[in-house]
């Protein structure tokens, strides 16, 4: 059995890599492949640790490159590629998480002064980047009875469903583009043949 498409902490994954490792020796995987979001960061660590303490079956370097094509937002998958390359790669190419998620909450913090939705005081001041807009202004929202119009009943209990029905519909209100920070899907396949000329795939989101 295999498994070539998992993520990390390092992107938007819960396990640390450690427990990937774990994971995939308990449901007898023969090979796996961390592809976390444009990083190959999970393989500085593996480089690190004693891997055949957590698992003993075969690691393929992988990694999912943001992208788009046609205006529609993809995914690319590499696989076998050199993650120091990929990494020297991807830090120029790419915003940190940290740069995206404040650029993304600055964005919506504009939508909601447009709009007179009442989120509060020094939004962007109290905003820690290491944690998902969505969970944030979410938050924030629903801090603010009066705010129940902007979504619906399901969703006011949910931060994921806030960001699944409301932060990823390009037909709502707290949509925000951020395409524009992002490589063309030539330049996000060339960066993987950079690193190691092989198979790529894409994923449609």
């Amino acid at each position: 059995m295999i498994d070539l498409h998992m993520h990390t902490k390092y992107s938007d994954g819960t396990d640390e890599v450690v427990e990937i490792l774990k994971k995939a020796e308990r449901l007898n995987l023969d090979f796996i492949s961390i592809t976390d979001h444009n990083t190959c960061k999970a393989y500085d660590e593996l480089e690190n640790i004693k891997v055949e303490d957590y698992y003993s079956g075969k690691i393929i370097k992988g990694i999912e490159l943001n992208t788009k094509m046609l205006g529609v937002p993809i995914e690319i998958l590499g696989y076998g590629v050199n993650k120091d390359i990929m990494n020297d790669i991807t830090a120029k190419k790419y915003l940190t998480p940290q740069k995206r998620n404040m650029l993304e909450m600055k964005k919506l913090y504009d939508i909601c002064k447009r709009e007179n939705i009442d989120v509060g005081e020094n939004v962007i001041e109290n905003y820690d980047s290491n944690m998902f807009t969505s969970r944030y202004l979410h938050s924030l929202i629903t801090k603010n009875e009066e705010n129940r119009k902007y979504i619906d009943d399901e969703t006011w209990n949910n931060s994921n469903l806030f960001y699944r029905k409301y932060m990823s519909n390009p037909k709502n209100l707290f949509y925000v583009d951020m395409d524009e920070y992002l490589p063309t899907f030539e330049e996000t396949a060339n960066f993987v043949r950079q690193a190691r000329r092989i198979s790529v795939y894409t994923t449609y989101i």
